[in-house]
């Protein structure tokens, strides 16, 4: 099994470091790392097996190749294309948020 190269986008990054943010001021040290850590699984995952997330945003935003990927024991999506080559991380969403809406506005 090949892992491919994972491109984060900007926003997905402000994702990711906000989502730390939050889960370090309510949770402490401890909680922040283990949502660091289950994005670490969640993107190891995508990136050797990239067609098990799922397509439902891309039949509903119409944007071929868009994936999502449940992180497990947190309520966050992993947004992503799969570029054959590498996977391009788009962004990382709350499931609680308007995920289409967060995904429409993508360049």
């Amino acid at each position: 099994m090949t892992l491919r190269t994972l491109l984060w986008r900007e926003q997905a990054e402000r994702d990711f470091h906000d989502a730390v943010g939050y889960y370090l001021t309510e949770g402490g040290d401890d909680l922040a790392n283990r949502f660091v850590e289950a994005v670490d699984i969640g993107l190891r995952h995508v990136a050797a097996q990239s067609a098990t997330g799922s397509p439902r945003y891309a039949v509903e935003l119409q944007m071929s190749g868009l994936r999502t990927w449940r992180l497990k024991k947190f309520p966050y999506l992993l947004a992503y294309f799969d570029g054959g080559d590498c996977i391009e991380l788009v962004r990382v969403l709350h499931e609680r948020r308007d995920i289409a809406e967060g995904l429409q506005a993508l360049p």
